[in-house]
């Protein structure tokens, strides 16, 4: 459906392209969120998929045919392809009705309305057909932008951003309603965002991006799993970072052998790293003999369901902070105290707990 091929933009006073040599794939049908920090390169893709930029270089092609390269370029207009702006661009004078029907007034007015009335009735809003945008929410005014995107059935909808402008108590129930519509309309979707959230609960596949490269695509739970860069172990969650090698067949770690769960990077200084989930460590206080601590507590946090200790590890090298998720009080938690740090794994003998299977999206933001 939509093929990226080597797609670069290079902005002047910019060390590096804003996008670079990026390769991309989305199948008919699928969400792909692009995702990464400010300045990763996200939203100039989109813009180029859009046609309101031009590559310097590679090719946008959209069913097959090519609407940005060396010899082509066919305007937004042209392209087929709808966009969701950060601000929803809803037309104030109009009504939702109206606001819908806009990107399909050459079609007859049953044919029309009918169309209009199946997407209100598919984004679970068919109520608010009278109302103007300024008497409806935020998350009803994102649904309308949708469903207008969507009347022309476009053959790909961006949406840049679509979540950042929204009260963050009720953006769960919106990202489960945004990802039905989507799904429900058949629509094949690139997703920008910087929200990790957003990414794990919308998209089929997440193409995470830094410095206008493509540094990992996949679905939530391999980003979060088996993360391929430093960069996209932070994207995807918390985590810790601990310096490792090999020795005999298998890395080990100042906290030992290291588990099979845990992920290794390379480090950016040259070697390797396990990227530490709080779920794959434990600490442990309390009495015991001051040959058995390796570490110290720095910060206890609650967070609810688990308590977020903070601790401070250290070996012959050196010292890392590590972040432990604790279930349920433990005496003698608090900051300045003497613990240990191990693998879960390793000081139970059993696979890696309950938790650490959960799907990404239910795990601790």
């Amino acid at each position: 459906m939509l093929r990226l091929h080597r797609l670069t933009r290079r902005f002047s006073g910019m060390d590096h392209p804003a996008v670079d040599h990026l390769d991309l794939d989305i199948a008919a049908g699928e969400v792909v969120a692009l995702a990464g920090a400010s300045g990763s390169g996200k939203t100039t893709t989109l813009r180029l998929i859009a046609g309101f930029d031009r590559p310097d270089g590679g090719e946008v092609v959209v069913e097959g045919r090519t609407v940005a390269g060396d010899a082509a370029f066919v305007p937004p207009e042209r392209r087929n392809v709808g966009v969701v702006f950060q601000d929803f661009a809803l037309f104030p004078h109009l009504t939702v009705e109206r606001n819908v029907a806009f990107g399909i007034s050459d079609a007859r007015g049953r044919e029309q309305r009918r169309r209009v009335a199946d997407l209100l009735e598919l984004a679970g809003i068919p109520e608010l057909a009278g109302r103007y945008p300024h008497e409806i929410s935020g998350g009803q005014q994102q649904r309308v932008a949708l469903a207008r995107a969507l009347a022309p059935r476009p053959d790909i909808i961006l949406l840049d951003e679509p979540f950042s402008n929204l009260d963050h108590t009720c953006t769960h129930r919106l990202l489960s309603e945004t990802r039905q519509l989507l799904k429900g309309s058949g629509a094949t979707a690139v997703v920008v965002t910087h929200d990790r959230y957003e990414a794990f609960t919308l998209a089929d596949r997440i193409a995470v991006l830094d410095s206008g490269r493509l540094e990992q695509i996949g679905p939530a739970e391999e980003i979060y799993a088996s993360p391929a860069t430093r960069h996209v172990a932070e994207f995807a969650g918390s985590a810790s970072f601990v310096p490792v090698w090999r020795a005999a067949d298998e890395w080990t770690s100042p906290l030992g052998p290291v588990p099979d769960d845990v992920a290794i990077v390379p480090a950016r200084s040259g070697g390797h790293l396990a990227v530490v989930r709080p779920h794959q460590v434990e600490v442990t206080c309390g009495p015991c003999h001051d040959a058995e601590h390796n570490a110290r507590i720095l910060d206890v946090s609650f967070l609810g369901a688990v308590l977020a200790v903070r601790a401070e590890v250290a070996w012959d090298t050196g010292a890392e902070d590590l972040l432990v998720h604790v279930h349920g009080p433990m005496d003698g938690l608090h900051a300045r105290a003497p613990a240990r740090v191990d693998w879960t794994q390793r000081r139970t003998g059993r696979d890696a707990p309950d938790e650490a299977r959960v799907a990404p999206s239910g795990v601790l933001r």
